[in-house]
C-alpha cells in the first residue's frame, strides 16, 4: 500500500485500517519507509489520537513483527507480570517465588536497566552467573520444570517495538498512551500469557503522573487483552514514595533474602502490593475461593518458607550463585558510607521519589553513563508521617568513593525529605485495581 495515502488518510483525522496499519509496520521493518514518513505518522498518531481498533491493531503488529512463543498453548494458565512507568520496585522478585510455591507458572521477560536504575532483571544478576537468554523451547522446559523463568528480551522477540520505542524517545512523545498499551500488550501477547497482571506506577517519579491517565492507560491495555482472550488485572500503585526500607539492587535483594528467610514480610506496606499482585492472579486463574482463601494461601507459602525455597531454585535452575542464601553478607553493598540526616526538628511529611529515583541513577553510573554499580544505594531509617529530631539519621548511602557525581547525589537526597510541623494525610499505596 501506498504510505503517503496512509500519512495523509492519518493527518485527516481517519481511521487505519488493519491493512494499512501492516503496512507501516511491515515497511518500519524492511526499511522501506523514509524518516521523515516515519516521523509524520507518528506524530499524526499522537496529535489525532488512535482509536481502539488502530490501538489493538498496532498491539498485534508488534507481537506479529516477531518468533509468537504461544506459551499457553504449553500451559492451560501462564502469568506474566509488568510495571509501567518508571522508577520500579523489587516487588516482582518476591512475587515469582511466592507465584511458584503455589504452582502457578509465571514468566517475567526484562530489560535490563540502561543507565537508570535497576530493573527486575537488574536484580536478579546481583546473583554472580544467572543465567537469562532463553529460547522458546529453553523457557517450556524450565516452566515444565519449576513453573517459572526469568528472561531478558529475545531477540526475536517483538523486534519492531525497539524501534517504533527509538522514534517515539527521539520525537519526545513516549509518554503517547496508545503506544505504551499497544508497546506492553504487543509482549504479553507474543509470549502467550493467559493472565497478565499489570502494576502502574503513577506519581512524581513516573511518566504516569496523576490517576486519571493512569486508568485510561490501563483500560487500553484491558481493552486489548480482552479482544485476544488474557485475563487482566491493573493496579495502579502510589509511585510517590519509596517502597520498602531499600533502594539498589544488592541491598534490596538482601532484604528480600532476609524477609523470606524468616518467613515473614516485615514491610507490611510493601508485602500489602505483592499480595494484592499474587491474589489478582488466583482469582483470575480461578484457583483460589474469593480474596480470603487467596490471601491464606499467599501468606502460607511465605510463613513454611516454601518461596524462599522457589526462590533459591529459581537462582540455582538459572546459574546463578547461590552461597548468598546460606550467607546473605556475600552480597556485599559499596564499602564507603555516609549518612543523611535532618535538617531541623518536625515531622517527616514526604520522601520525594522523583529525587530518591534521581539520585540513585546518579550514584554509581559508569563514564558511559549506561550502567549503575548494582552495589550503591540507600537504607531509609524513617518512614512518612514518623517525627523526627535535628540531626537525627533519616537514610544511609553506600557510594563508591571514586564517584564523581557523589557530591551532587548527596545534595538531590537531602532535599529528597520534607521535614514540616504539620501532619499530612497519609498517602495509599494502591490507588485503583482494575479486575
Amino acid at each position: 500500500m501506498n504510505m503517503v495515502s496512509i500519512i495523509k488518510k492519518k493527518i485527516s483525522g481517519a481511521e487505519l485500517t488493519q491493512e494499512e496499519m501492516h503496512s507501516f509496520i511491515s515497511c518500519l521493518q524492511k526499511q522501506t519507509i523514509s524518516d521523515d514518513e516515519i516521523r509524520t505518522l507518528l506524530l499524526a498518531f499522537s496529535v489525532k489520537g488512535m482509536s481502539d481498533n488502530e490501538i489493538y491493531n498496532l498491539a498485534m503488529e508488534i507481537a506479529l513483527s516477531g518468533t509468537m512463543f504461544e506459551l499457553r498453548k504449553d500451559f492451560p494458565v501462564i502469568l506474566d507480570k509488568h510495571s509501567i512507568g518508571g522508577f520500579t520496585d523489587p516487588a516482582t522478585v518476591v512475587l515469582i517465588p511466592i507465584l511458584m510455591a503455589l504452582d502457578f507458572p509465571v514468566i517475567k521477560i526484562s530489560s535490563s536497566g540502561y543507565g537508570e536504575y535497576a530493573r527486575t532483571l537488574d536484580r536478579f544478576r546481583v546473583f554472580q552467573g544467572f543465567h537469562s537468554s532463553f529460547t522458546k523451547k529453553q523457557m517450556i522446559l524450565q516452566l515444565q520444570n519449576i513453573h517459572a523463568v526469568v528472561s531478558e528480551i529475545p531477540k526475536d522477540l517483538v523486534p519492531v517495538n525497539k524501534v517504533l520505542e527509538d522514534w517515539y524517545k527521539k520525537l519526545k512523545i513516549q509518554d503517547f498512551l496508545p503506544f505504551i498499551a499497544a508497546s506492553v500488550m504487543g509482549k504479553k501477547i507474543a509470549t502467550g500469557a493467559s493472565v497478565v497482571v499489570l502494576d502502574i506506577k503513577c506519581g512524581e517519579s513516573s511518566q504516569i503522573t496523576d490517576v486519571d491517565k493512569a486508568e485510561s492507560l490501563a483500560n487500553l491495555c484491558i481493552m486489548i487483552g480482552r479482544r485476544v482472550g488474557i485475563k487482566m488485572s491493573v493496579i495502579i500503585s502510589n509511585a510517590n514514595q519509596p517502597y520498602g526500607r531499600f533502594v539498589g539492587a544488592t541491598l534490596e535483594i538482601r532484604d528480600i533474602l532476609d524477609a523470606l528467610a524468616s518467613g515473614r514480610i516485615v514491610d507490611k506496606s510493601y508485602y500489602a502490593l505483592v499480595r494484592e499482585l499474587a491474589t489478582n492472579a488466583l482469582i483470575l486463574a480461578k484457583r483460589c475461593n474469593g480474596r480470603s482463601d487467596a490471601y491464606d494461601a499467599i501468606d502460607e507459602v511465605v510463613e513454611n518458607k516454601k518461596a524462599y525455597q522457589c526462590f533459591q531454585l529459581l537462582v540455582q535452575s538459572q546459574g546463578g550463585d547461590v552461597s548468598a542464601f546460606e550467607d546473605k553478607e556475600s552480597l556485599l553493598p559499596a564499602l564507603n558510607e555516609t549518612y543523611i540526616t535532618a535538617p531541623k526538628s518536625g515531622r517527616l511529611v514526604d520522601i520525594k521519589n522523583e529525587l530518591v529515583s534521581a539520585g540513585v541513577s546518579l550514584l554509581g553510573r559508569n563514564a558511559e553513563g549506561t550502567k549503575i554499580d548494582p552495589h550503591v544505594g540507600f537504607e531509609f531509617f524513617v518512614t512518612e508521617g514518623e517525627k523526627v529530631k535535628a540531626g537525627q539519621r533519616l537514610a544511609k548511602v553506600y557510594y563508591d568513593v571514586s564517584d564523581p557525581a557523589f557530591a551532587q547525589t548527596i545534595g538531590v537526597l537531602r532535599s529528597a525529605f520534607i521535614i514540616d510541623k504539620k501532619r499530612r494525610k497519609k498517602q495509599n499505596l494502591i490507588y485503583k485495581v482494575l479486575i
